[in-house]
């Protein structure tokens, strides 16, 4: 630690609440983050934890797993909030993974998109959103081993996160091997039987490999 992120407790613990409904992933809580991401920025203008945050929960908005903002309207916007948590804090690891994420999936760049993962890994090693988006990163390139030891990874760092683990299976899946993306993408399942993103993975890997009946 070589610093308190911010003095102002009162925007620490909205920054705090943010993260809170972040965390629950779906697109009504990453709504309710935004106010308490906000409110944390009025407080401490240079506190770049909620900007950070605030990047993030509009890239996620605006991703094909929630679409929930346009690409167009959603993506741009989590651009400028992770620049302006860079220009405060260069070693802020979430926004250059934000970044990374922002140039692999909107940009269409992922080797430019690589880069600002790894440096996001670089800073914090331990950040398991940035090996997951690492992960997807890779799979555009079309490099599976790769991508499966991120999204390992991921889990490992983060073994509570339903997200991390229902994307477990899609390195296999987009290699073309169904029958290991089946068996790692029920994992999620018997983790949540409930969670809807699990099962809808499971049904594209069985409609995939022509388990049509499953």
């Amino acid at each position: 630690m070589t610093g308190k992120p911010t003095e102002n407790a009162e925007a620490y613990r909205e920054q705090l609440i943010g993260r809170f409904f972040f965390n629950k992933r779906t697109p009504e809580d990453l709504r309710k983050a935004i106010p308490h991401f906000e409110r944390a920025i009025e407080l401490d203008p240079a506190f770049s934890d909620p900007l950070a945050g605030l990047a993030a929960t509009y890239m996620l908005l605006s991703d094909s797993g929630f679409g929930d903002i346009p690409p167009a309207e959603g993506y741009p916007k989590a651009e400028s909030f992770a620049r302006m948590a860079l220009r405060l804090d260069e070693s802020q690891a979430e926004a250059h993974a934000v970044l990374g994420y922002v140039e692999t999936g909107y940009g269409w760049d992922p080797v430019s998109g690589e880069k600002q993962l790894r440096r996001a890994i670089e800073l914090s090693p331990s950040l398991a959103s940035a090996h997951l988006w690492l992960g997807w990163n890779l799979i555009m390139q079309q490099r599976f081993y790769e991508a499966n030891d991120a999204l390992a990874r991921a889990a490992e760092l983060d073994p509570t996160s339903l997200t991390v683990l229902s994307d477990l299976g899609y390195p296999a899946f987009f290699s073309g091997d169904y029958v290991r993306a089946t068996e790692l993408f029920r994992r999620a399942i018997e983790r949540d039987r409930n969670y809807a993103a699990a099962r809808f993975n499971l049904w594209r890997s069985l409609f995939y490999g022509g388990r049509y009946d499953e």
